[in-house]
């Protein structure tokens, strides 16, 4: 389902977080969504897929904790 219509709603700070071998959402989809999304960030966690949280966690937590300062 293409829900990138609701993307320019989006009015807070967004931080676009992606697995780039994410085989369900294609990375360069990042792209588009930092367009259509005001105020994005984009971080690419290399060497995972679409469950970047799972495949490479310390990463993951690092990049949210940077996000957060």
């Amino acid at each position: 389902q293409d829900l990138t219509h609701l993307l320019p709603k989006i009015k807070s700070p967004t931080l676009i977080l992606w697995g780039d071998r994410d085989k369900v959402l294609n990375p360069k989809l990042t792209k588009v969504y930092k367009r259509l999304i005001p105020n994005s960030q984009v971080r690419i966690v290399w060497g995972a897929s679409h469950h970047p949280h799972e495949d490479k966690p310390n990463k993951f937590l690092e990049i949210l904790n940077q996000w957060l300062q």
